[in-house]
């Protein structure tokens, strides 16, 4: 895991964070329903369809000049926990009012549909 986020030139200091945010998360995040505590059926199926995206914004796409809260990727598709490559300076921890410009690159955990769905709200709308 930590290998992909070296590929994406994440530094150090914020793959640290990452290993421990999910080591104190511990497995069970990844196999327990956080609603109820139920085990998640087929978990070991669902992570390995995940992969880690990085979606740049495009000129006159629709994200572009929008705040994270404003595309509202939790209803769309569920991600929670994204990063934000902006002038080759990594963040892990981007605040949702972060407005996005031309060029950004947000940095997403998770599988190749979703970001199939999302993907033209970062294109440049064909004409």
């Amino acid at each position: 895991f930590t290998r992909a986020l070296r590929k994406y030139q994440l530094p150090e200091s914020e793959i640290g964070k990452i290993v421990k945010k999910l080591q104190k998360w511990g497995y069970s995040k990844f196999t327990r329903n956080g609603d109820n505590g139920h085990t998640v059926p087929g978990m070991d199926t669902v992570l390995l369809s995940l992969r880690i995206h990085m979606l740049t914004v495009e000129p006159g796409s629709f994200a572009e000049k929008k705040t994270i809260a404003e595309l509202d990727l939790k209803t769309r598709c569920g991600i929670t926990e994204y990063g934000l490559r902006r002038n080759n300076v990594t963040e892990i921890t981007t605040a949702t009012t972060t407005q996005l410009q031309e060029g950004d690159a947000l940095i997403l955990f998770t599988s190749d549909k979703t970001v199939q769905e999302i993907a033209g709200l970062f294109s440049h709308p064909q004409d």
